[in-house]
């Protein structure tokens, strides 16, 4: 049996070693954007994470509720809706940009196909390391939203686009996207499970022609 004392310094070994990884990735990072010191790092997230992202707005209180009888009246949807008439609000008429977004393998529709970057930004994750939050507009009139923060990443290449240019929209991607994927890892010890990892950039032309 495992004595608390035991599972005490487990855990902050464990916390430890997640702490140095997350040095490491922040470490990574910086030299792959071609940062001559760590500390720049951090003007990338001031030049986009302005006010303009995450303003300070005093919100405003409801004018009025309804009280609980009137809520317990409310029992039909389709009744509900008829007596709202044009006073219904359509929620997706008010929330965010209109894209579609984009998790996980569903970023295979931006392989190849040609989009540009309408706007893009940059945000620390909550356990450490650097987002890249992307909209993008494809050439069939699509429109999509998606994160990266995965190393040698599309939040790679648009570091060292907006460490060199500052621009932030406006970036033609005409070859789309591509994949790559490896094992993780790579050299497996028996019996231990490997992961297929798999890492989206953005196609080059005349670099990753077919």
């Amino acid at each position: 049996m495992v004595s608390a004392d035991d599972q005490s310094s487990k855990i902050k070994e464990g916390s430890a070693d997640h702490a140095k990884q997350l040095a490491e990735n922040d470490r990574l990072f910086a030299e792959k954007a071609g940062l001559a010191k760590r500390e720049l790092g951090a003007q990338i997230v001031n030049w986009s994470n302005s006010e303009e992202l995450a303003p300070d707005v005093d919100l405003p209180a409801a004018s009025w509720r309804y009280s609980d009888e009137d809520l317990r009246n409310i029992v039909d949807f389709d009744a509900y809706l008829d007596h709202l008439g044009a006073n219904a609000l359509a929620a997706e008429d008010y929330i965010g940009s209109g894209a579609t977004i984009l998790l996980g393998d569903d970023r295979m529709r931006l392989v190849g196909e040609p989009f540009v970057i309408l706007q893009y930004n940059f945000t620390r994750g909550d356990f450490g390391g650097y987002y890249a939050y992307v909209e993008v507009l494809t050439k069939n009139g699509s429109r999509y939203a998606f994160m990266s923060g995965a190393q040698f990443s599309i939040r790679d290449e648009l570091a060292a686009i907006a460490i060199r240019t500052q621009v932030f929209n406006g970036i033609v991607c005409r070859k789309g996207l591509k994949l790559r994927t490896y094992d993780y890892p790579k050299n497996p010890a028996p019996g231990e499970k490997v992961t297929e990892v798999k890492v989206y950039s953005i196609a080059r032309v005349g670099k990753d022609d077919n």
